[in-house]
């Protein structure tokens, strides 16, 4: 699948002309903007970008954003199977219904940036993922509602990183860079999903339990949620 995706994405994207500037489609008038009151944000290439402390910023709070949703995500139906006792075909559905609530986050965390901004939604999203892990945790053998409750949060948590991220760098960066700049930070999505799914395998292989790496999750929906602040000094200085 790899070398399929790799061949198609390299055939086809030489076929995608860039944008001209200042291109307006003929016969469209663009409405008259009022003059924003406050900076406008410049637009920054990738060097200028990694020379920006808070792009560092940014790229671990993605990666602590991600990897708990990767560590829920990637061991999903063993979780289901393993601590609540549900059967194959249950914990497929599991499966089916988490897929739906991370669609679900990527849409509505991208509404509610619109309205309150991308870093406000993603302090309310570590809140959220803090307080999931905490379900997970208490959940049990036979209590599958208390564990869909969780896994759906983890769902909308993780969908509300990938719907926000893209607008959250290029609000940072400016958008005429922002597909070499996104592909760049995306580098924290990636390394969460090489280290998601082996912390929570290990944790299990060592302990037989899951819940330790439910601990290990809270931990980072914490460190994300504190670096949320640390960002937000960076714009006031």
């Amino acid at each position: 699948m790899g070398v399929v995706i790799i061949v198609a994405v390299g055939v086809f994207s030489q076929m995608i002309l860039p944008c001209p500037n200042g291109f307006v489609p003929e016969g469209w008038v663009p409405p008259v903007k009022k003059e924003a009151s406050g900076p406008q944000t410049a637009d920054k290439d990738w060097k200028e970008m990694l020379a920006s402390p808070v792009f560092y910023v940014m790229l671990v709070m993605l990666f602590f954003g991600a990897v708990l949703g990767m560590m829920a995500i990637s061991q999903a139906s063993n979780i289901a199977q393993s601590m609540i006792g549900m059967t194959p075909a249950a914990a497929a559905i599991v499966v089916s219904i988490l897929a739906l609530f991370n669609t679900f986050g990527r849409i509505l965390a991208g509404m509610i940036s619109d309205r309150i901004g991308c870093i406000r939604t993603l302090t309310g999203v570590f809140v959220i993922a803090m307080a999931a892990m905490g379900i997970l945790y208490m959940s049990g053998n036979g209590s599958t509602g208390l564990f869909y409750v969780g896994i759906c949060l983890i769902g909308v948590c993780f969908g509300s990183f990938m719907g926000v991220y893209p607008s959250f760098t290029a609000g940072q960066f400016g958008r005429k860079n922002s597909s070499v700049n996104y592909g760049i930070m995306f580098i924290g999505f990636n390394i969460a999903g090489l280290l998601g799914p082996m912390i929570v395998s290990r944790v299990f292989q060592q302990t037989g339990d899951y819940r330790n790496a439910f601990l290990i999750a809270l931990a980072f929906a914490a460190a994300g949620l504190v670096l949320s602040f640390v960002y937000r000094s960076f714009q006031k200085n």
